[in-house]
């Protein structure tokens, strides 16, 4: 069985995405540095090359910062 994990949202103005969920994943390793962090990111899987153009690609700019902390 696996364990309970809670959903947690973090408000964000105006749409930021990155900034807030970098800043609370810092936060939390400095309050549980020996803890387990799970960051799950949306993703969009275009079918046609000029679809990736019109789309963010916030989750992977966010995707590569996460592995740097």
């Amino acid at each position: 069985m696996l364990p309970a994990v809670p959903l947690l949202i973090i408000a964000s103005p105006y749409r930021a995405f990155s900034a807030p969920m970098l800043a609370y994943v810092e936060n939390l390793l400095k309050t549980e540095p020996d803890g387990k962090i799970v960051v799950i990111l949306p993703g969009f899987k275009a079918h046609h090359w000029w679809e990736s153009l019109l789309h963010n690609r916030a989750s992977s700019l966010v995707g590569k910062r996460v592995e740097l902390i």
